[in-house]
């Protein structure tokens, strides 16, 4: 059927609208660019933000410029943070159950979307059997597993959901192990309703991480007796940055003292090559209180290698621990610190060189691997440590 003129008409003042909205976008995107500096980094998503594309007849022939300055309109579009927050509502408005990132829970926690390889499961816990082995019978291998929020708190997550099987993963790292392995899920399952995850990030608090301490201690209450002190009230963690939700509550990050303790506990972080690249004076690293990565407030985030002065008591004489991990053992290991005379924790996404030579370096006489689940069926770093 033919359009009528008037239908021509308003087709074609829809389409000079349509340009010129574009237009005032572009120019208005980059009037902006030239007011405002590029940021070079974001503290709501903690990284670096892209920079604009080198101009060259090679990157523009290849489209690489095109990517490039795609991801930098993205990054550095103005009031960026804002956007999202408001985009994020509108979608919790409609009735959306997640924005493709993160799965709006209740009681305003957030849960993280994530995949688990099964096959990568497999071949990382033959991995941690042979890390064991190579060891040798004088040093004590232990497991540790730490189901997600997604899995303990299944009663928070929006009807329908569909969630990785961590349950199976679970189950199969218990059956295949050949290391002691403390199963932790009763254990969190038990203390539900209590903070043992935070809301806006992935991880479990320093509460979760006192009772899995207990469990793999074989204790149903600590013999010792915390004091806990709160650090900070205003903790935004990585699922907050994947939907920047105005409305959710901060989360509060609290430390456990022990008042029997009164030994300090200095720390030393190295490289991957073994130089010294930082030195405080405990396991907490106070600058980051003051920056949204709040949580590497433990152990002052993520390293190749750190180590620990632990306990100078008798008790604790002689014995050295590694921690294999990735970041939920950082609010772990303070626990650990009245039970051995030296904590190290390697962290294999940034070191490469020999595990064994490292422990046998270092008088390890017992290795702990503290992985969550999620992380465990993704790692592909086990593999360099099992050569």
């Amino acid at each position: 059927m033919a359009r009528t003129r008037s239908q021509k008409g308003r087709i074609q003042v829809n389409n000079v609208l349509t340009a010129l909205i574009f237009t005032v976008f572009i120019f208005g995107f980059l009037i902006a660019s030239l007011v405002l500096s590029d940021r070079t980094f974001s503290d709501m998503e903690n990284r670096n933000l892209a920079e604009f594309p080198k101009i060259s007849g090679e990157t523009v022939l290849s489209g690489d410029f095109t990517k490039g300055f795609e991801t930098y309109v993205q990054d550095q579009f103005p009031s960026r943070d804002r956007l999202m927050s408001l985009q994020t509502g509108l979608q919790r408005a409609a009735g959306k159950k997640d924005n493709g990132m993160v799965l709006f829970g209740q009681d305003g926690y957030l849960f993280s979307i994530e995949t688990l390889d099964e096959e990568q499961l497999a071949r990382n816990v033959g991995y941690i059997n042979t890390i064991a082995e190579k060891m040798g019978p004088g040093i004590f291998c232990q497991l540790m597993v730490v189901p997600t929020a997604t899995d303990i708190l299944k009663d928070k997550l929006p009807s329908y959901a569909v969630t990785p099987d961590e349950e199976g993963a679970l189950e199969y790292v218990r059956a295949n192990t050949r290391l002691e392995y403390t199963d932790l899920r009763d254990t969190l399952r038990q203390h539900a309703s209590e903070y043992i995850y935070y809301r806006t990030d992935h991880h479990w608090t320093t509460l979760g991480a006192l009772y899995a301490y207990n469990a793999w201690k074989g204790e149903p209450q600590s013999a010792r007796e915390y004091a806990a002190e709160l650090v900070s009230d205003q903790f935004y963690g990585t699922n907050f940055s994947k939907a920047v939700l105005s409305s959710i509550e901060p989360d509060s990050i609290y430390r456990y003292n022990d008042p029997a303790d009164p030994e300090a506990h200095p720390m030393e972080i190295y490289e991957a090559d073994g130089a010294l690249s930082k030195q405080l004076e405990s396991v907490y690293d106070e600058s980051y209180l003051q920056v949204k990565d709040k949580y590497s407030y433990f152990l002052s985030g993520n390293n190749p290698v750190t180590k620990i002065r632990g306990s100078s008591s008798e008790a604790a004489a002689g014995k050295r621990i590694m921690v294999v991990k990735d970041s939920f053992a950082h609010c772990f290991i303070p626990f650990l610190l009245e039970d051995y005379e030296e904590i190290i924790a390697v962290d294999l996404r940034y070191y490469r060189a020999d595990l064994t030579a490292l422990a046998q370096e270092n008088g390890i006489t017992e290795v702990l691997f503290l992985y969550n689940v999620l992380n465990l069926a993704q790692d592909k770093n086990l593999i360099f440590a099992a050569k």
